[in-house]
């Protein structure tokens, strides 16, 4: 019987085209549930630190830089959940788009590239040893303690 473990993400960044990262941060909580209870991960970014070299991205990309992070933290082949309020990283996972644009060369169904490839190439390493089920959802358990975890990493910066 696989492990279970729900990931739930959140990210201050909301825009589909890149933007600065100067004030944005992301985070996510990976949850173990046990029968004494459930086991929490937890990490946030400030995300002008993840791309340094590339100060700008987008929220598909936040998000994805989150899940690649949370990921990379399980150790063991799992029945994972993910919670995102991310449409097309939703539609990716849940649709079967990401294993046909691997398939593809990466290539959508247009035959264009991938945007942001390289993060869904970690991201689709990272998932291929677990059952996947994905969520859209804005709202989770989680989502009011990684918005303010959040929010507290923003107004660090802001006060440097």
């Amino acid at each position: 019987m696989l492990a279970h473990v729900n990931l739930y993400t959140y990210s201050s960044l909301k825009c589909i085209k890149a933007a600065e990262t100067l004030n944005a941060a992301a985070g996510y909580v990976l949850e173990f549930p046990t029968g004494k209870g459930d086991v929490t991960r937890t990490q946030t970014f400030l995300l002008c630190n993840v791309h340094k070299e590339n100060p700008k991205m987008t929220g598909t990309e936040a998000n994805l830089f989150v899940i690649e992070k949370a990921l990379s933290r399980i150790n063991a082949h799992t029945e994972l959940d993910i919670y995102t309020e991310w449409a097309s990283i939703y539609g990716a996972i849940a649709n079967g788009w990401l294993k046909s644009w691997e398939q593809n060369g990466w290539t959508n169904s247009d035959g264009r590239k991938i945007a942001s490839l390289q993060s869904w190439q970690r991201v689709a390493t990272l998932l291929r040893p677990h059952l996947v089920t994905v969520y859209l959802q804005t709202e989770h358990k989680y989502r009011s303690w990684l918005q303010r975890e959040v929010e507290t990493e923003r107004r660090y910066v802001e006060i440097e």
